[in-house]
């Protein structure tokens, strides 16, 4: 039980005013208490599909299960190809209620690229989509560590009802291995602790706004733990939208009551010089962000203006 030395401060939006936050737990016994308080509401939506938080929680025990019969006791690496889909959402967090640390890749990393990833984080066990499995399993020989490699959306839905492992994890311990973009250089691994995602979600859905009423739309082409953690962790819903017409993600957000709109500057200005863009309205929205890199400034404007949020640079 963590005491008061191990507990995530929050500011108004997220912590309701109390400004106590949250125990510093892994963030799947988070999902899990947020499932407990809030079973039946909708948590995830993608391409027409709502997950609850329930049954959001319940994947992640039957991955769980699954994971841990594979792997065994022991705090083994399992890579995870961060797409902008349920089936990420649900294996963040099964690799971490199986005892095991989260090592998430991008799914348009280079063959060569992944493998050098692989190699360098010591992966254990692999869940990726299907061409991007069959690329690792070719250079399976050349990783020695790398036990199985496994189609993550055949994984999600195979899950059988194995026992989910009793994990006595503490904040200090290792759970997840994230790689740095390689912009001054080859990706580094660094290694993240349970606290240092807690925080990380606590100070993310503080500086956002974020809360139990927030619809989180995810316009970004593949899935950032920061985003996944913060939404998740205040019992906001995600709407993955994905990467493609601007204009037709900002028609999805608005039909999903979002209040957060994330995306990327390439996609907001694109959005800014679209003609439609004066037909387009976000009536609920509360803030537009931007990350990955500069958003240039009158594209924030002119989007600011119209939608009459505010837009604003993250990252980059």
């Amino acid at each position: 039980m963590a005491d008061s030395s191990d507990r995530v401060a929050t500011g108004p939006a997220v912590g309701r005013g109390s400004g106590r936050g949250w125990p510093v737990h892994p963030l799947d016994r988070r999902l899990a208490a947020v499932a407990r308080r809030h079973p039946g509401r909708p948590a995830l939506r993608s391409a027409g599909e709502v997950w609850t938080f329930a049954e959001w929680n319940a994947a992640v025990d039957r991955l769980a299960g699954e994971l841990a019969g594979r792997l065994g006791a022991g705090r083994h690496v399992v890579a995870v190809a961060s797409t902008l889909d349920v089936h990420f959402a649900i294996a963040y967090y099964a690799v971490l209620r199986s005892g095991n640390v989260i090592a998430p890749v991008n799914p348009l990393t280079r063959p060569e690229a992944l493998e050098r990833l692989l190699a360098t984080a010591d992966v254990r066990l692999a869940l990726l989509p299907a061409a991007m499995a069959d690329a690792v399993a070719a250079a399976r020989p050349r990783l020695p560590a790398l036990g199985s490699v496994l189609v993550l959306a055949d994984a999600v839905a195979n899950a059988g009802s194995a026992p989910v492992p009793a994990v006595a994890s503490v904040p200090g311990d290792l759970a997840s291995i994230l790689f740095t973009s390689g912009t001054t250089g080859p990706p580094k691994a660094v290694r993240l602790s349970h606290r240092n995602l807690s925080a990380n979600a606590a100070q993310v859905a503080w500086a956002h706004g974020l809360d139990t009423t927030a619809v989180a739309a995810n316009t970004l082409p593949t899935y950032h733990p920061m985003h996944l953690n913060s939404a998740m962790s205040v019992a906001a819903e995600q709407v993955l939208i994905g990467m493609g017409d601007p204009v037709g993600a900002i028609d999805t957000a608005r039909d999903a009551g979002a209040t957060h709109v994330y995306g990327l500057p390439v996609m907001f200005s694109r959005l800014a010089e679209d003609p439609r863009l004066g037909s387009l309205v976000l009536p609920t929205a509360r803030l537009i962000a931007s990350g990955g890199s500069a958003l240039a400034p009158p594209t924030a404007e002119r989007l600011a203006r119209h939608f009459g949020v505010p837009v604003v640079q993250g990252y980059g």
